[in-house]
């Protein structure tokens, strides 16, 4: 089977093509080909359409008795847990090198917080809050966080994909030594916030489109440990 979509009704792109999955009586998904098989489990791929065909590539029979068409559900943030259930919030053990830039490094002694999000990476950020509501180690005098913080997704292997949702990506939320809140001025409680913008950039257009419960400072802040890249 190869599957098409388009916009307007005469002009197709596909998007799958030799799927031979539809065999038996069993529900089977199609994913459309925005990335690799192998990065199924970690990009969502999607394409915008008014029309979806289907062309069967073999003689023979064909019955569907149901088809559905389905978008990705909306992006999502969530703390992440230490191996005691913990929220991951402490102290960064040694440090973490998360690009190629020289300056791309978190340095040991920070404190971080970090979790997982979905969602598109370049059009995404995050912001902490206290259990008064107030930004986590404050802003400027120009509203840009005191805080430094990334978003970070699993590399596409293929150089001409299309960025598409991550499914699972990290973020990380932290200050370096010497600078931010000391470990006594740490509040009682943080949620996450994640905001989708227009503009990657400027960050215009910025909106709230997923938040965390609150959740527990450990009153002992543990050493963490950061892998890969």
């Amino acid at each position: 089977v190869n599957v098409d979509v388009s916009l307007d009704g005469e002009n197709w792109t596909a998007v799958k093509t030799g799927f031979q999955g539809l065999t038996g009586g069993s529900e089977q998904t199609i994913w459309f080909d925005s990335v690799n098989e192998e990065e199924r489990d970690s990009w969502i791929g999607t394409y915008d359409a008014r029309y979806v065909r289907l062309t069967a590539t073999q003689e023979g029979s064909v019955s569907i008795q149901e088809i559905e068409i389905c978008g990705p559900s909306g992006d999502n943030l969530e703390f992440m847990q230490t191996a005691d259930g913990q929220p991951a919030i402490g102290v960064l053990k040694e440090d973490y090198r998360y690009g190629n830039e020289p300056k791309d490094v978190i340095p040991g002694g920070s404190l971080i917080f970090t979790g997982k999000y979905k969602g598109n990476p370049a059009y995404n950020v995050v912001v902490l809050y206290d259990e008064k509501g107030e930004i986590v180690g404050g802003t400027d005098g120009s509203g840009t966080l005191t805080a430094h913080q990334i978003i970070l997704a699993p590399p596409l292997k293929d150089a001409d994909a299309l960025l598409g949702k991550v499914s699972e990506g990290i973020w990380i939320y932290w200050f370096e030594p010497g600078e931010g809140m000391a470990a006594e001025k740490l509040p009682e409680q943080v949620r996450a916030e994640l905001y989708r913008v227009d503009d990657a950039q400027t960050n215009d257009g910025q909106r709230l489109v997923s938040d965390t419960v609150l959740v527990s400072v450990p009153e002992r802040l543990p050493d963490l440990r950061l892998s890969g890249r």
